[in-house]
């Protein structure tokens, strides 16, 4: 009997390289959000380093100038990490959409392998039951051929 060939065996590649390239996709949007929440925690450790030494300036005494310049500084970094907030919210947007095309398309790979499946499946039952034929072939032969008279 011939060897085992899946028909839909291209269609499995394609699938699982669809699914390798949706998830390099995700890996390089989590990356992003990683270097975005980086950002974020930097920017709020200069935020608190700069509302403690306004603090301080504060209290020994600054001039109405430099208040009004610290504050300029305060107000621009909260402006900062809003948005650096609203860039993780929209980066978590696209992690959450990628994430579902990463469920699909596995879903769609599974689809095939589990026809590979049953395909093998069924070939190795045709093949058991070819190599049972065989067997019994040759045994109802093998029980002929000594039945007929030696010479």
């Amino acid at each position: 009997m011939k060897k085992f060939k899946f028909k839909l065996e291209t269609v499995l590649k394609y699938r699982e390289m669809i699914e390798e390239q949706e998830k390099i996709k995700l890996a390089q949007l989590n990356a992003e959000m990683f270097r975005l929440t980086s950002e974020l925690e930097q920017l709020r450790i200069l935020y608190k380093n700069e509302i403690s030494d306004f603090e301080q300036s504060m209290r020994n005494g600054i001039k109405i100038q430099e208040i009004s310049g610290k504050q300029v500084i305060i107000k621009s970094m909260e402006y900062a990490i809003e948005n650096k907030l609203k860039e993780i919210s929209e980066q978590q947007k696209l992690i959450n959409r990628q994430m579902a095309v990463v469920v699909k398309a596995t879903q769609d790979k599974k689809v095939i392998e589990k026809l590979k499946e049953r395909s093998l499946k069924r070939y190795k039952k045709t093949l058991l039951k070819a190599n049972e034929r065989f067997i019994e072939e040759f045994i109802s032969y093998k029980s002929h051929v000594e039945d007929l008279p030696k010479f």
